[in-house]
């Protein structure tokens, strides 16, 4: 599956989704666009799932009628050590990724 990482994802965590393309909003030189438009572009681009690290996303956006899905990830600290735990969690979720839903993505207790 095409998945798009946010700015503010480390791109090391790539190597953890494992049979996966995993695309960076840097290479595809869309470091400009924010939020909605970034939702926009990756849609029109053609990706099924967008990862962010972005927590307040979930409370500014609208899902509504969009074929793209948003994973938060939702750890403490943002950088590789911080999210590297998540990422069993993320691939079970892209498993039976649900079309136009945030899905937050937390450390299990």
């Amino acid at each position: 599956m095409q998945v798009l990482f946010d700015n503010n994802v480390d791109w090391r965590f790539a190597k953890l989704l494992v049979g996966h393309e995993v695309k960076a909003t840097f290479t595809l030189s869309w470091a400009e666009y924010k939020n909605g438009s970034l939702l926009s572009a990756s849609e029109e681009y053609g990706f099924p799932v967008m990862i962010t690290a972005d927590k307040q996303m979930r409370h500014q956006q609208n899902m509504s009628g969009s074929t793209i899905s948003v994973l938060v990830l939702n750890s403490i600290l943002t950088d590789y050590p911080g999210i590297a735990p998540l990422a069993d969690q993320v691939l079970e979720t892209l498993e039976t990724l649900p079309q136009g839903k945030i899905i937050v993505i937390e450390p299990k207790s």
